[in-house]
């Protein structure tokens, strides 16, 4: 499977920024933080473990889950959720044409402004 294709899945997504900023986690857990339904974890989790991207334990009743952080998918998927988790204006570079967007995008602003004031005054004499 390839990782755009891992990452298509919005509950899939949730489970592995919860297990990035962790080193285990139990299901229960990992329920509470995704806020994705037991039965739609569990479905991905299998995905993300026969992937190779997951390591799934049980240690009698309790059942762990931790990264494989020694592949290099696993690796790759979470560099790509950190750049997604970027606010927009750190992941693209600023270019000078924006600056000048802006100050164009001002000065219309403060010409509608001073048009709609104008109209304003003038129906303020009118009545």
């Amino acid at each position: 499977m390839e990782p755009s294709e891992i990452l298509a899945s919005k509950c899939r997504q949730k489970i592995l920024r919860v297990l990035s900023h962790v080193m285990k986690i139990r299901i229960m857990k990992l329920i509470h933080k995704t806020g994705c339904r037991y039965n739609e974890v569990m479905r991905n989790l299998r995905i993300l473990e026969k992937e190779g991207i997951i390591i799934y334990n049980r240690l009698g009743r309790k059942c762990i889950v931790s990264l494989n952080r020694e592949s290099p998918k696993t690796t790759i998927l979470i560099k790509v959720i950190e750049i997604l988790d970027r606010p927009v204006d750190s992941r693209q570079p600023r270019q000078e044409n924006d600056g000048i967007r802006l100050e164009q995008d001002q000065q219309y602003a403060c010409g509608d402004l001073f048009y709609h004031n104008f109209e304003a005054r003038q129906l303020q004499i009118f009545l």
